[in-house]
C-alpha cells in the first residue's frame, strides 16, 4: 500500500516526509531535503523504529504494563522533531508543531 504524504505536508511545522519499505529503503520523499537525505531519513526512521518495538515487547514481556501493539514514536534535537508510525516518519519544526496533529496525520497517511 502506498501512503498518502500529502496529508503528512500539511501539519504545522512540516519539513520532510517519507515512506519506506520493511528494508528501510525509501519509496517516496516529500519535502524541503536534498533527495539524498531520503535514504538516510528513511534508515534512520526504520532502525529506530525496530528498536522502539524490541523494547515496547520487552517491557511489556518483564511487567504489568499494557503497551502493545506498538504504534510509533517521537524524537526531538535541536530545532526538529522526527516522528514515525508504520512506515512513514516525518521531520517537523519543534516549535511550530503539535505531536498530536502529527500522529494524526501519521496515521491518516497509512490507512
Amino acid at each position: 500500500m502506498t501512503a498518502n504524504l500529502d496529508v503528512v505536508t500539511q501539519v504545522k511545522g512540516f519539513v520532510n516526509c517519507g515512506e519506506w519499505n520493511d528494508a528501510g529503503q525509501p519509496q517516496q520523499v516529500r519535502g524541503n531535503l536534498p533527495e539524498s537525505a531520503g535514504d538516510v531519513f528513511a534508515r534512520f526512521c526504520r532502525g529506530n523504529s525496530l528498536i522502539q518495538e524490541t523494547a515496547v515487547k520487552g517491557l511489556v514481556a518483564s511487567s504489568s504494563l499494557a503497551g502493545e501493539p506498538f504504534h510509533g514514536w517521537s524524537i526531538s534535537a535541536g530545532d526538529y522533531t522526527l516522528a514515525a508510525q508504520g512506515n512513514v516518519g516525518c521531520m517537523v519544526l519543534t516549535e511550530d508543531a503539535d505531536m498530536n496533529e502529527v500522529f494524526a496525520a501519521l496515521q491518516a497517511a497509512t490507512q
